[in-house]
C-alpha cells in the first residue's frame, strides 16, 4: 500500500543539508553532459580579475546590494541563476558577462528552443568569485544591459511528514483495492465522522473513464517531487518507460543528455534514476494513479496512467532552484503534457518562474 500521509503542503525555505546518500547538485566537474564543458565555456576563467565594467557596476550599486541583503531567502552562497537577454550567447555577450564578473559556469540550462520566446538568451547557473556576494552580483547585474535577470540559487525543503491514523473502511467497496474505504476524499461514506458524499465523486467519474496507461497512449504526466518508487506494486504498471533508452547499458541512447533515464530523471543529482528515497513523491503518485482494481493497497484518481518520475529533492527533502529548473526542463523536453508540483513556499525565484513559463505543459501546483 502507498502510505496515507497528512502533511502541510507549504515548502519551507531552508539551508540545504548535504544528504549522505546523495551527491551534491552537479558542479562543472561532474562530467554530466549539461555541465560547463563546451569549447565556449572552457575559455571562461574562474576567479579571474573583475573587468572594469563589473567593478564600476559593483561600485555604483553598493546601496542597492545592501537593500537586497535579508530579502533573498535561503540560498547557496556564491551562486547565481542568470538569464541573459535575447540574442546573447556564451561565445559572445553572455560569455563576456561571465568573464566580466570573474564567474564560472556550473551548468548551462537546456531550455527547449522554439517553445516560448523567453527561451531566447542564455540560462546559466554561475559560481561567483570570492569576495563578491550574491546580493552584490544581483544588484550590479540588474544594471547590466545584457542581463534579463539574476537570482540567487535559492534552497528549499519539504516539511516533516506526519503520519495520520487511517480511517476505518465502511460501506460497500467500489473497487477491490483493500484500502479504498480509507479514501474519504474520493468516496465519503462518513467514515471519519464527516459528511457523507462530501467528496470528489470519484466512482461517478470512473463510470465514464479510469485513465490510460502508456501502452494505451495515455497522456504523459510528470510528478516533479522526491522521485517515484517505480517498483512499487501499486505504481509499477502506471510508470512511464522511456522508449528511446536501453536500461543499464550506460549509454545515452536517445541523446537527451541523460544516461539510462528509463523511468524519468534525478534532477537533484543529474542522473537517470528517479527512485524515491523519501516517500513524498510516491505518495503523490499514488494519489494521482495508484493502480485500480489490482487487489493491492489504495487506488488513485486514475486507475491507469502514464507517470514520469522527476526527482528534484534529495532523500532528506532538500533542493535548490537549479535542481527545480533542471527538472522542469527535462519534463518539458520529454513531452510531459501535465506536471504535478506538490511543493511550494519559500522565496519566489525568477529562474523557476521562467522555466515554468517556457513550458507548454499544464502545471498543477500545491496551494496552502
Amino acid at each position: 500500500m502507498i502510505q496515507s500521509i497528512r502533511h502541510n503542503q507549504t515548502l519551507a525555505a531552508t539551508s540545504r543539508p548535504k544528504a549522505a546518500a546523495q551527491p551534491e547538485a552537479p558542479k562543472s566537474d561532474c562530467g554530466c553532459p549539461h555541465a560547463a564543458a563546451s569549447s565556449d565555456q572552457a575559455s571562461i576563467s574562474f576567479n579571474s580579475p573583475l573587468s572594469s565594467k563589473a567593478e564600476s557596476l559593483l561600485a555604483a550599486t553598493s546601496e542597492e546590494a545592501k537593500a537586497l541583503e535579508g530579502t533573498l531567502g535561503e540560498y547557496e552562497p556564491g551562486e547565481i541563476i542568470l538569464r541573459t537577454k535575447p540574442g546573447t550567447t556564451l561565445s559572445s555577450e553572455a560569455g563576456s558577462i561571465v568573464k566580466d564578473f570573474g564567474a564560472k559556469v556550473l551548468y548551462e540550462f537546456d531550455t527547449p528552443k522554439g517553445i516560448h520566446k523567453s527561451d531566447a538568451g542564455e540560462f546559466l547557473h554561475l559560481k561567483l568569485p570570492a569576495g563578491v556576494s550574491v546580493a552584490e552580483a544581483m544588484a550590479a547585474m540588474a544594471k547590466d544591459e545584457r542581463v534579463a535577470f539574476a537570482e540567487p540559487n535559492n534552497t528549499y525543503g519539504l516539511p516533516e511528514v506526519i503520519e495520520g491514523e487511517a480511517p476505518q473502511a465502511q460501506g460497500q467497496a467500489v473497487t477491490n483495492d483493500p484500502k479504498f474505504g480509507e479514501l474519504y476524499g474520493m468516496h465519503n461514506t462518513g467514515q471519519t465522522g464527516g459528511t457523507a458524499d462530501a467528496d470528489i465523486d470519484a466512482p461517478e467519474a470512473w463510470a465514464t473513464h479510469t485513465g490510460r496507461n502508456q501502452a494505451a497512449g495515455g497522456t504523459l504526466l510528470a510528478v516533479i517531487d522526491t522521485g517515484i518508487d517505480y517498483n512499487h506494486p501499486d505504481l509499477k504498471d502506471n510508470v512511464w518507460t522511456n522508449p528511446g533508452e536501453i536500461a543499464g547499458d550506460g549509454i545515452d541512447n536517445d541523446g537527451n543528455g541523460v544516461i539510462d533515464d528509463v523511468h524519468g530523471y534525478n534532477a537533484y543529482a543529474d542522473n537517470g534514476d528517479p527512485m524515491d528515497g523519501h516517500s513524498h513523491g510516491s505518495h503523490c503518485s499514488g494519489t494521482i494513479a495508484g493502480k485500480g482494481n489490482n487487489e493491492v493497497g489504495v487506488v488513485g484518481v486514475n486507475h491507469d496512467a502514464n507517470l514520469m518520475g522527476v526527482k528534484i529533492f534529495s532523500d532528506s527533502g532538500s533542493t535548490s532552484a537549479a535542481a527545480i529548473i533542471r527538472g522542469i526542463q527535462y519534463a518539458t523536453k520529454m513531452g510531459a503534457r501535465i506536471t504535478s508540483n506538490s511543493w511550494g513556499g519559500g522565496r519566489a525565484n525568477e529562474g523557476i518562474k521562467s522555466a515554468f513559463e517556457a513550458s507548454p505543459a499544464l502545471h498543477i501546483m500545491a496551494a496552502g
